[in-house]
């Protein structure tokens, strides 16, 4: 028996000691319930948060897409206000090359007319020359038409006179060869 009673007193402290294990095992596994249901109750919290996160997230998505949708309006219409403008810059452009042609050929016109206006004003130079020279012979031309007059009224009494002179000639002649006939019959 004194085998029976070792054995019943070793198993009496396994008993024990499995008491022991068994309680400390339950309030590991009570304190394991509590950290499991504080980690659940944290989970719950994170899947509330996550959820709330997702909301905000969505919402924030949503004001981004709506600002990367004006932006890329913006974008829209600033590239056609550019193309707009580019389109306006290159016509002014050309237009602003078309009005400096018609400048340079205004210039060049310009000087022509300088020089042909220059021309003018020699050959009317000359003109006013010629018309001065002209003036000059026609007044030697009027003094000599009024000295050729004179002359010739002088030519034309002298002729009268000397026409007078003849026919008083003649007349004496006449009268002489009367006379004579006249005598040369008696």
């Amino acid at each position: 028996m004194d085998g029976s009673l070792d054995i019943f007193n070793d198993l009496n402290e396994k008993i024990l000691n499995s008491e022991n294990r068994v309680s400390e095992t339950v309030n590991n596994m009570n304190r394991l319930k509590e950290k499991n249901d504080e980690g659940i109750a944290s989970i719950d919290e994170l899947s509330r948060k996550f959820d709330e996160n997702i909301r905000f997230t969505k919402e924030a998505t949503q004001k981004i897409d709506e600002i990367l949708k004006d932006i890329i309006k913006t974008v829209e219409q600033t590239s056609k206000i550019i193309d707009y403008n580019n389109v306006v810059v290159k016509e002014s452009h050309d237009k602003l090359n078309d009005t400096v042609e018609i400048f340079e050929t205004i210039l060049v016109s310009s000087e022509e007319v300088i020089k042909v206006t220059d021309l003018l004003k020699e050959e009317l130079e000359n003109i006013v020359t010629i018309k001065d020279s002209l003036l000059a012979s026609m007044k030697k031309l009027e003094t000599i038409s009024e000295q050729s007059a004179e002359r010739t009224a002088e030519i034309s009494t002298s002729t009268e006179e000397q026409v007078a002179g003849v026919e008083t000639v003649l007349q004496s002649m006449k009268m002489y060869r009367m006379e004579l006939n006249i005598w040369q019959q008696s």
